[in-house]
């Protein structure tokens, strides 16, 4: 019926409304007629390769929201998809619908296209730079640091060193002297702690912390 996202028919057309549509296809031997609204008008992606490349940044409105993402409609017909992941590099996003809500504008990057199936990937944190990029110049094995827990798991606390960059303190790494059963016995989320730096794999996001 249209390139672009609807919920309901009713959005479009009314009971009784006369309108033009084109034939698509006719199945003779089960007396069926195929119809479309949509073929009347251009496609708007065969002409999306001139008008939006790889790596622009564009602004569109949130056409819907997801578990899994943000469709964002950047032109009528026209939608792509920020990934949760694509979101934010510092902030642990878990529900898309406590930040953003349907008609926001928003401000992406084209993370790629491909317009013969008419998707297209985009991006909310590629705007700015990943925090892992200068960690190395701003931290070495070795170092004390001072961070707030951010998480805890059965094998571990993470620290938060700079926003968007946290390190793992294993379980094993947290006393030399208490047997810990689980680190929650000791810590919990936003506590305050003192580490240092054992070791650091920006190419794998990875940073070992000792206590």
């Amino acid at each position: 019926m249209t390139w672009g996202r609807i919920s309901h028919p009713s959005e479009i057309v009314k009971i009784g409304e006369k309108i033009t549509v084109k034939v698509l296809s006719y199945d003779k031997e089960n007396d069926k007629i195929s119809l479309g609204l949509k073929q009347l008008t251009p496609n708007p992606w065969e002409k999306l390769v001139e008008e939006l490349k790889v790596g622009s940044k564009v602004k569109g409105k949130i056409s819907s929201i997801t578990d899994y993402g943000l469709f964002v409609e950047l032109k009528k017909g026209v939608e792509g998809l920020v990934h949760i992941s694509e979101v934010s590099w510092t902030d642990r996003i878990t529900d898309l619908q406590k930040k953003f809500k349907v008609g926001d504008e928003l401000e992406v990057l084209i993370v790629s296209l491909d317009p013969q199936n008419r998707r297209m990937s985009l991006s909310v944190k590629q705007l700015d730079k990943n925090p892992w990029e200068s960690i190395s110049t701003k931290f070495k094995a070795g170092d004390k640091i001072s961070g707030t827990i951010s998480n805890i798991t059965d094998f571990g606390i993470f620290v938060q060193l700079v926003p968007g960059v946290d390190g793992l303190v294993h379980i094993s790494d947290l006393s030399w002297i208490e047997h810990i059963n689980h680190p929650s016995d000791i810590y919990k989320k936003g506590d305050l702690v003192d580490a240092v730096i054992l070791g650091i794999e920006p190419e794998n996001k990875k940073i070992s912390l000792g206590i």
